[in-house]
């Protein structure tokens, strides 16, 4: 969300482009993310990273699905958020230093996800999750639509873009 304000206020067509098509994105990867921990929730009775571990072995439908939100959050090319940062940053550049510090955080926060991926899907399997089943159909249905706007928009950025005039 600070980048969005960062977009915002760099008073650049460009930023704050940027700046309403990473809201469009993060309402729909924050939505993906919101469905994964309840999924989470439900199958394991827990949230806590250090209670969890494993799950990818167990559950390789839920580990793509959290792979994909986790890649998409994280910027990388083809999804998209990655869209949204570049224009904010590219926006942003020549108005404000303190661009650096917002990249400063991106990193702390790529630190988290990755520990976060590491605890909940490649650690040792906790013995507590040995019979647990992966996610159902509806649960798939409903990743998978979403999963394939974030890649679209972060394929196409157009569809978004074309309706922003600034």
């Amino acid at each position: 969300m600070s980048l969005i304000m960062i977009g915002v206020f760099s008073d650049n067509p460009i930023g704050i482009k940027g700046a309403i098509f990473l809201a469009v994105s993060h309402g729909l990867i924050i939505s993906m993310m919101f469905i994964i921990s309840g999924i989470l929730q439900e199958k394991t009775g827990s949230n806590n990273l250090n209670e969890l571990g494993g799950l990818a072995s167990k559950m390789p439908y839920f580990a793509l699905f959290f792979m994909i939100s986790i890649l998409a959050t994280l910027g990388v090319p083809g999804f998209s958020n990655f869209i949204g940062e570049l224009l904010i940053f590219l926006g942003a550049y020549f108005t404000y230093a303190f661009t650096l510090v917002a990249i400063g955080a991106i990193l702390i926060t790529t630190n988290y996800y990755l520990y976060a991926t590491k605890s909940v899907l490649f650690s040792k399997l906790n013995k507590n999750f040995s019979s647990i089943t992966d996610i159902n159909i509806a649960d798939k249905l409903q990743l998978a639509f979403i999963s394939a706007l974030i890649l679209l928009i972060g394929i196409l950025p157009s569809i978004i873009l074309r309706g922003v005039s600034i």
